[in-house]
């Protein structure tokens, strides 16, 4: 049986959107009047539903959400080679990123202003993978440094969020993990049961655009140089997991390694932003 989808995908025209993603390499897993589960090259599925589509509870995870137009939907496999299989289709604002870490991601929006994100880059050893953990405390320092109450308000483009948001986001991020890892590394093989995250609800619910940064910033360090430490005293600490109830295992590697790309890439964002209004 296919996997149950977590994110909502709602498109305007159904057969018009159905076309855009098979064209940038999705798969049909299943479909009904107006409504398709579809699966990306790399990654989770997401329903794809028309004006028509009906009652959708019964296609979806327990805890999903709905994709907002003009925010990001993050898929894996944002290969230089896959960016080559893309070009020749003539697809209107593709555009391709590399970072010095090591990552590289495609963005191209779909025909309801979604913008598809996929992400990748190198392989990682686990001395390289840390590395990348630490240096993000590092990193984050160097992107806010000299930056004034005011410039925290500036964004990148409309309807982004202000680097202040991307601040308090990127520590949620790494605070929302935290319980996960921690089980995995003491009770390895542990039961978790964990509620959804939702971004969005959360920058919303915690007032992320009015809160000073400076005691989030130094959670953030203490959280990194927490489990950094952790997973280097603990032997085998990488390789050690948590039973998600679905059938599935959470290893430590794969966590840190997201929370790791997550976070370098919202500090390039926020160094997007500085240079944008030259600050």
């Amino acid at each position: 049986m296919a996997e149950s989808p977590s994110t909502l995908v709602r498109a305007a025209n159904y057969g018009r959107s159905l076309a855009f993603y098979l064209r940038i390499g999705f798969e049909v897993e299943w479909e009904r009047p107006d409504v398709a589960q579809v699966k990306p090259p790399v990654g989770r599925p997401v329903l794809l539903a028309g004006p028509e589509a009906g009652a959708l509870t019964d296609y979806l995870a327990p805890v999903h959400s709905e994709a907002v137009p003009g925010k990001l939907l993050y898929f894996g496999g944002g290969t230089p080679e896959f960016y080559q299989s893309l070009r020749g289709k003539g697809l209107a604002d593709l555009k391709w990123t590399e970072y010095d870490w090591g990552y590289s991601f495609i963005t191209v929006p779909d025909p309801d202003g979604h913008i598809i994100y996929f992400g990748g880059g190198k392989q990682w050893s686990d001395v390289e993978m840390l590395h990348w953990y630490d240096q993000a405390a590092d990193r984050l320092d160097e992107a806010l440094a000299g930056l004034t109450e005011a410039d925290l308000d500036l964004s990148r483009a409309p309807g982004k969020w202000t680097i202040r948001q991307i601040v308090l986001h990127i520590v949620d991020s790494d605070c929302t993990s935290l319980a996960r890892v921690k089980f995995a590394l003491a009770e390895p093989g542990r039961l978790y049961n964990g509620n959804g995250y939702n971004p969005d609800r959360w920058a919303e619910g915690l007032d992320y655009a009015h809160r000073p940064i400076g005691p989030e910033v130094a959670l953030f360090k203490a959280i990194r140089g927490h489990i950094g430490g952790l997973v280097r005293h603990l032997e085998g600490a990488l390789d050690r997991t948590t039973d998600m109830g679905n059938g599935q295992t959470m290893p430590v590697r794969p966590s840190l390694n997201a929370l790791t790309v997550h976070a370098l890439h919202h500090i390039e964002q926020i160094k997007e932003t500085r240079r944008v209004h030259g600050v």
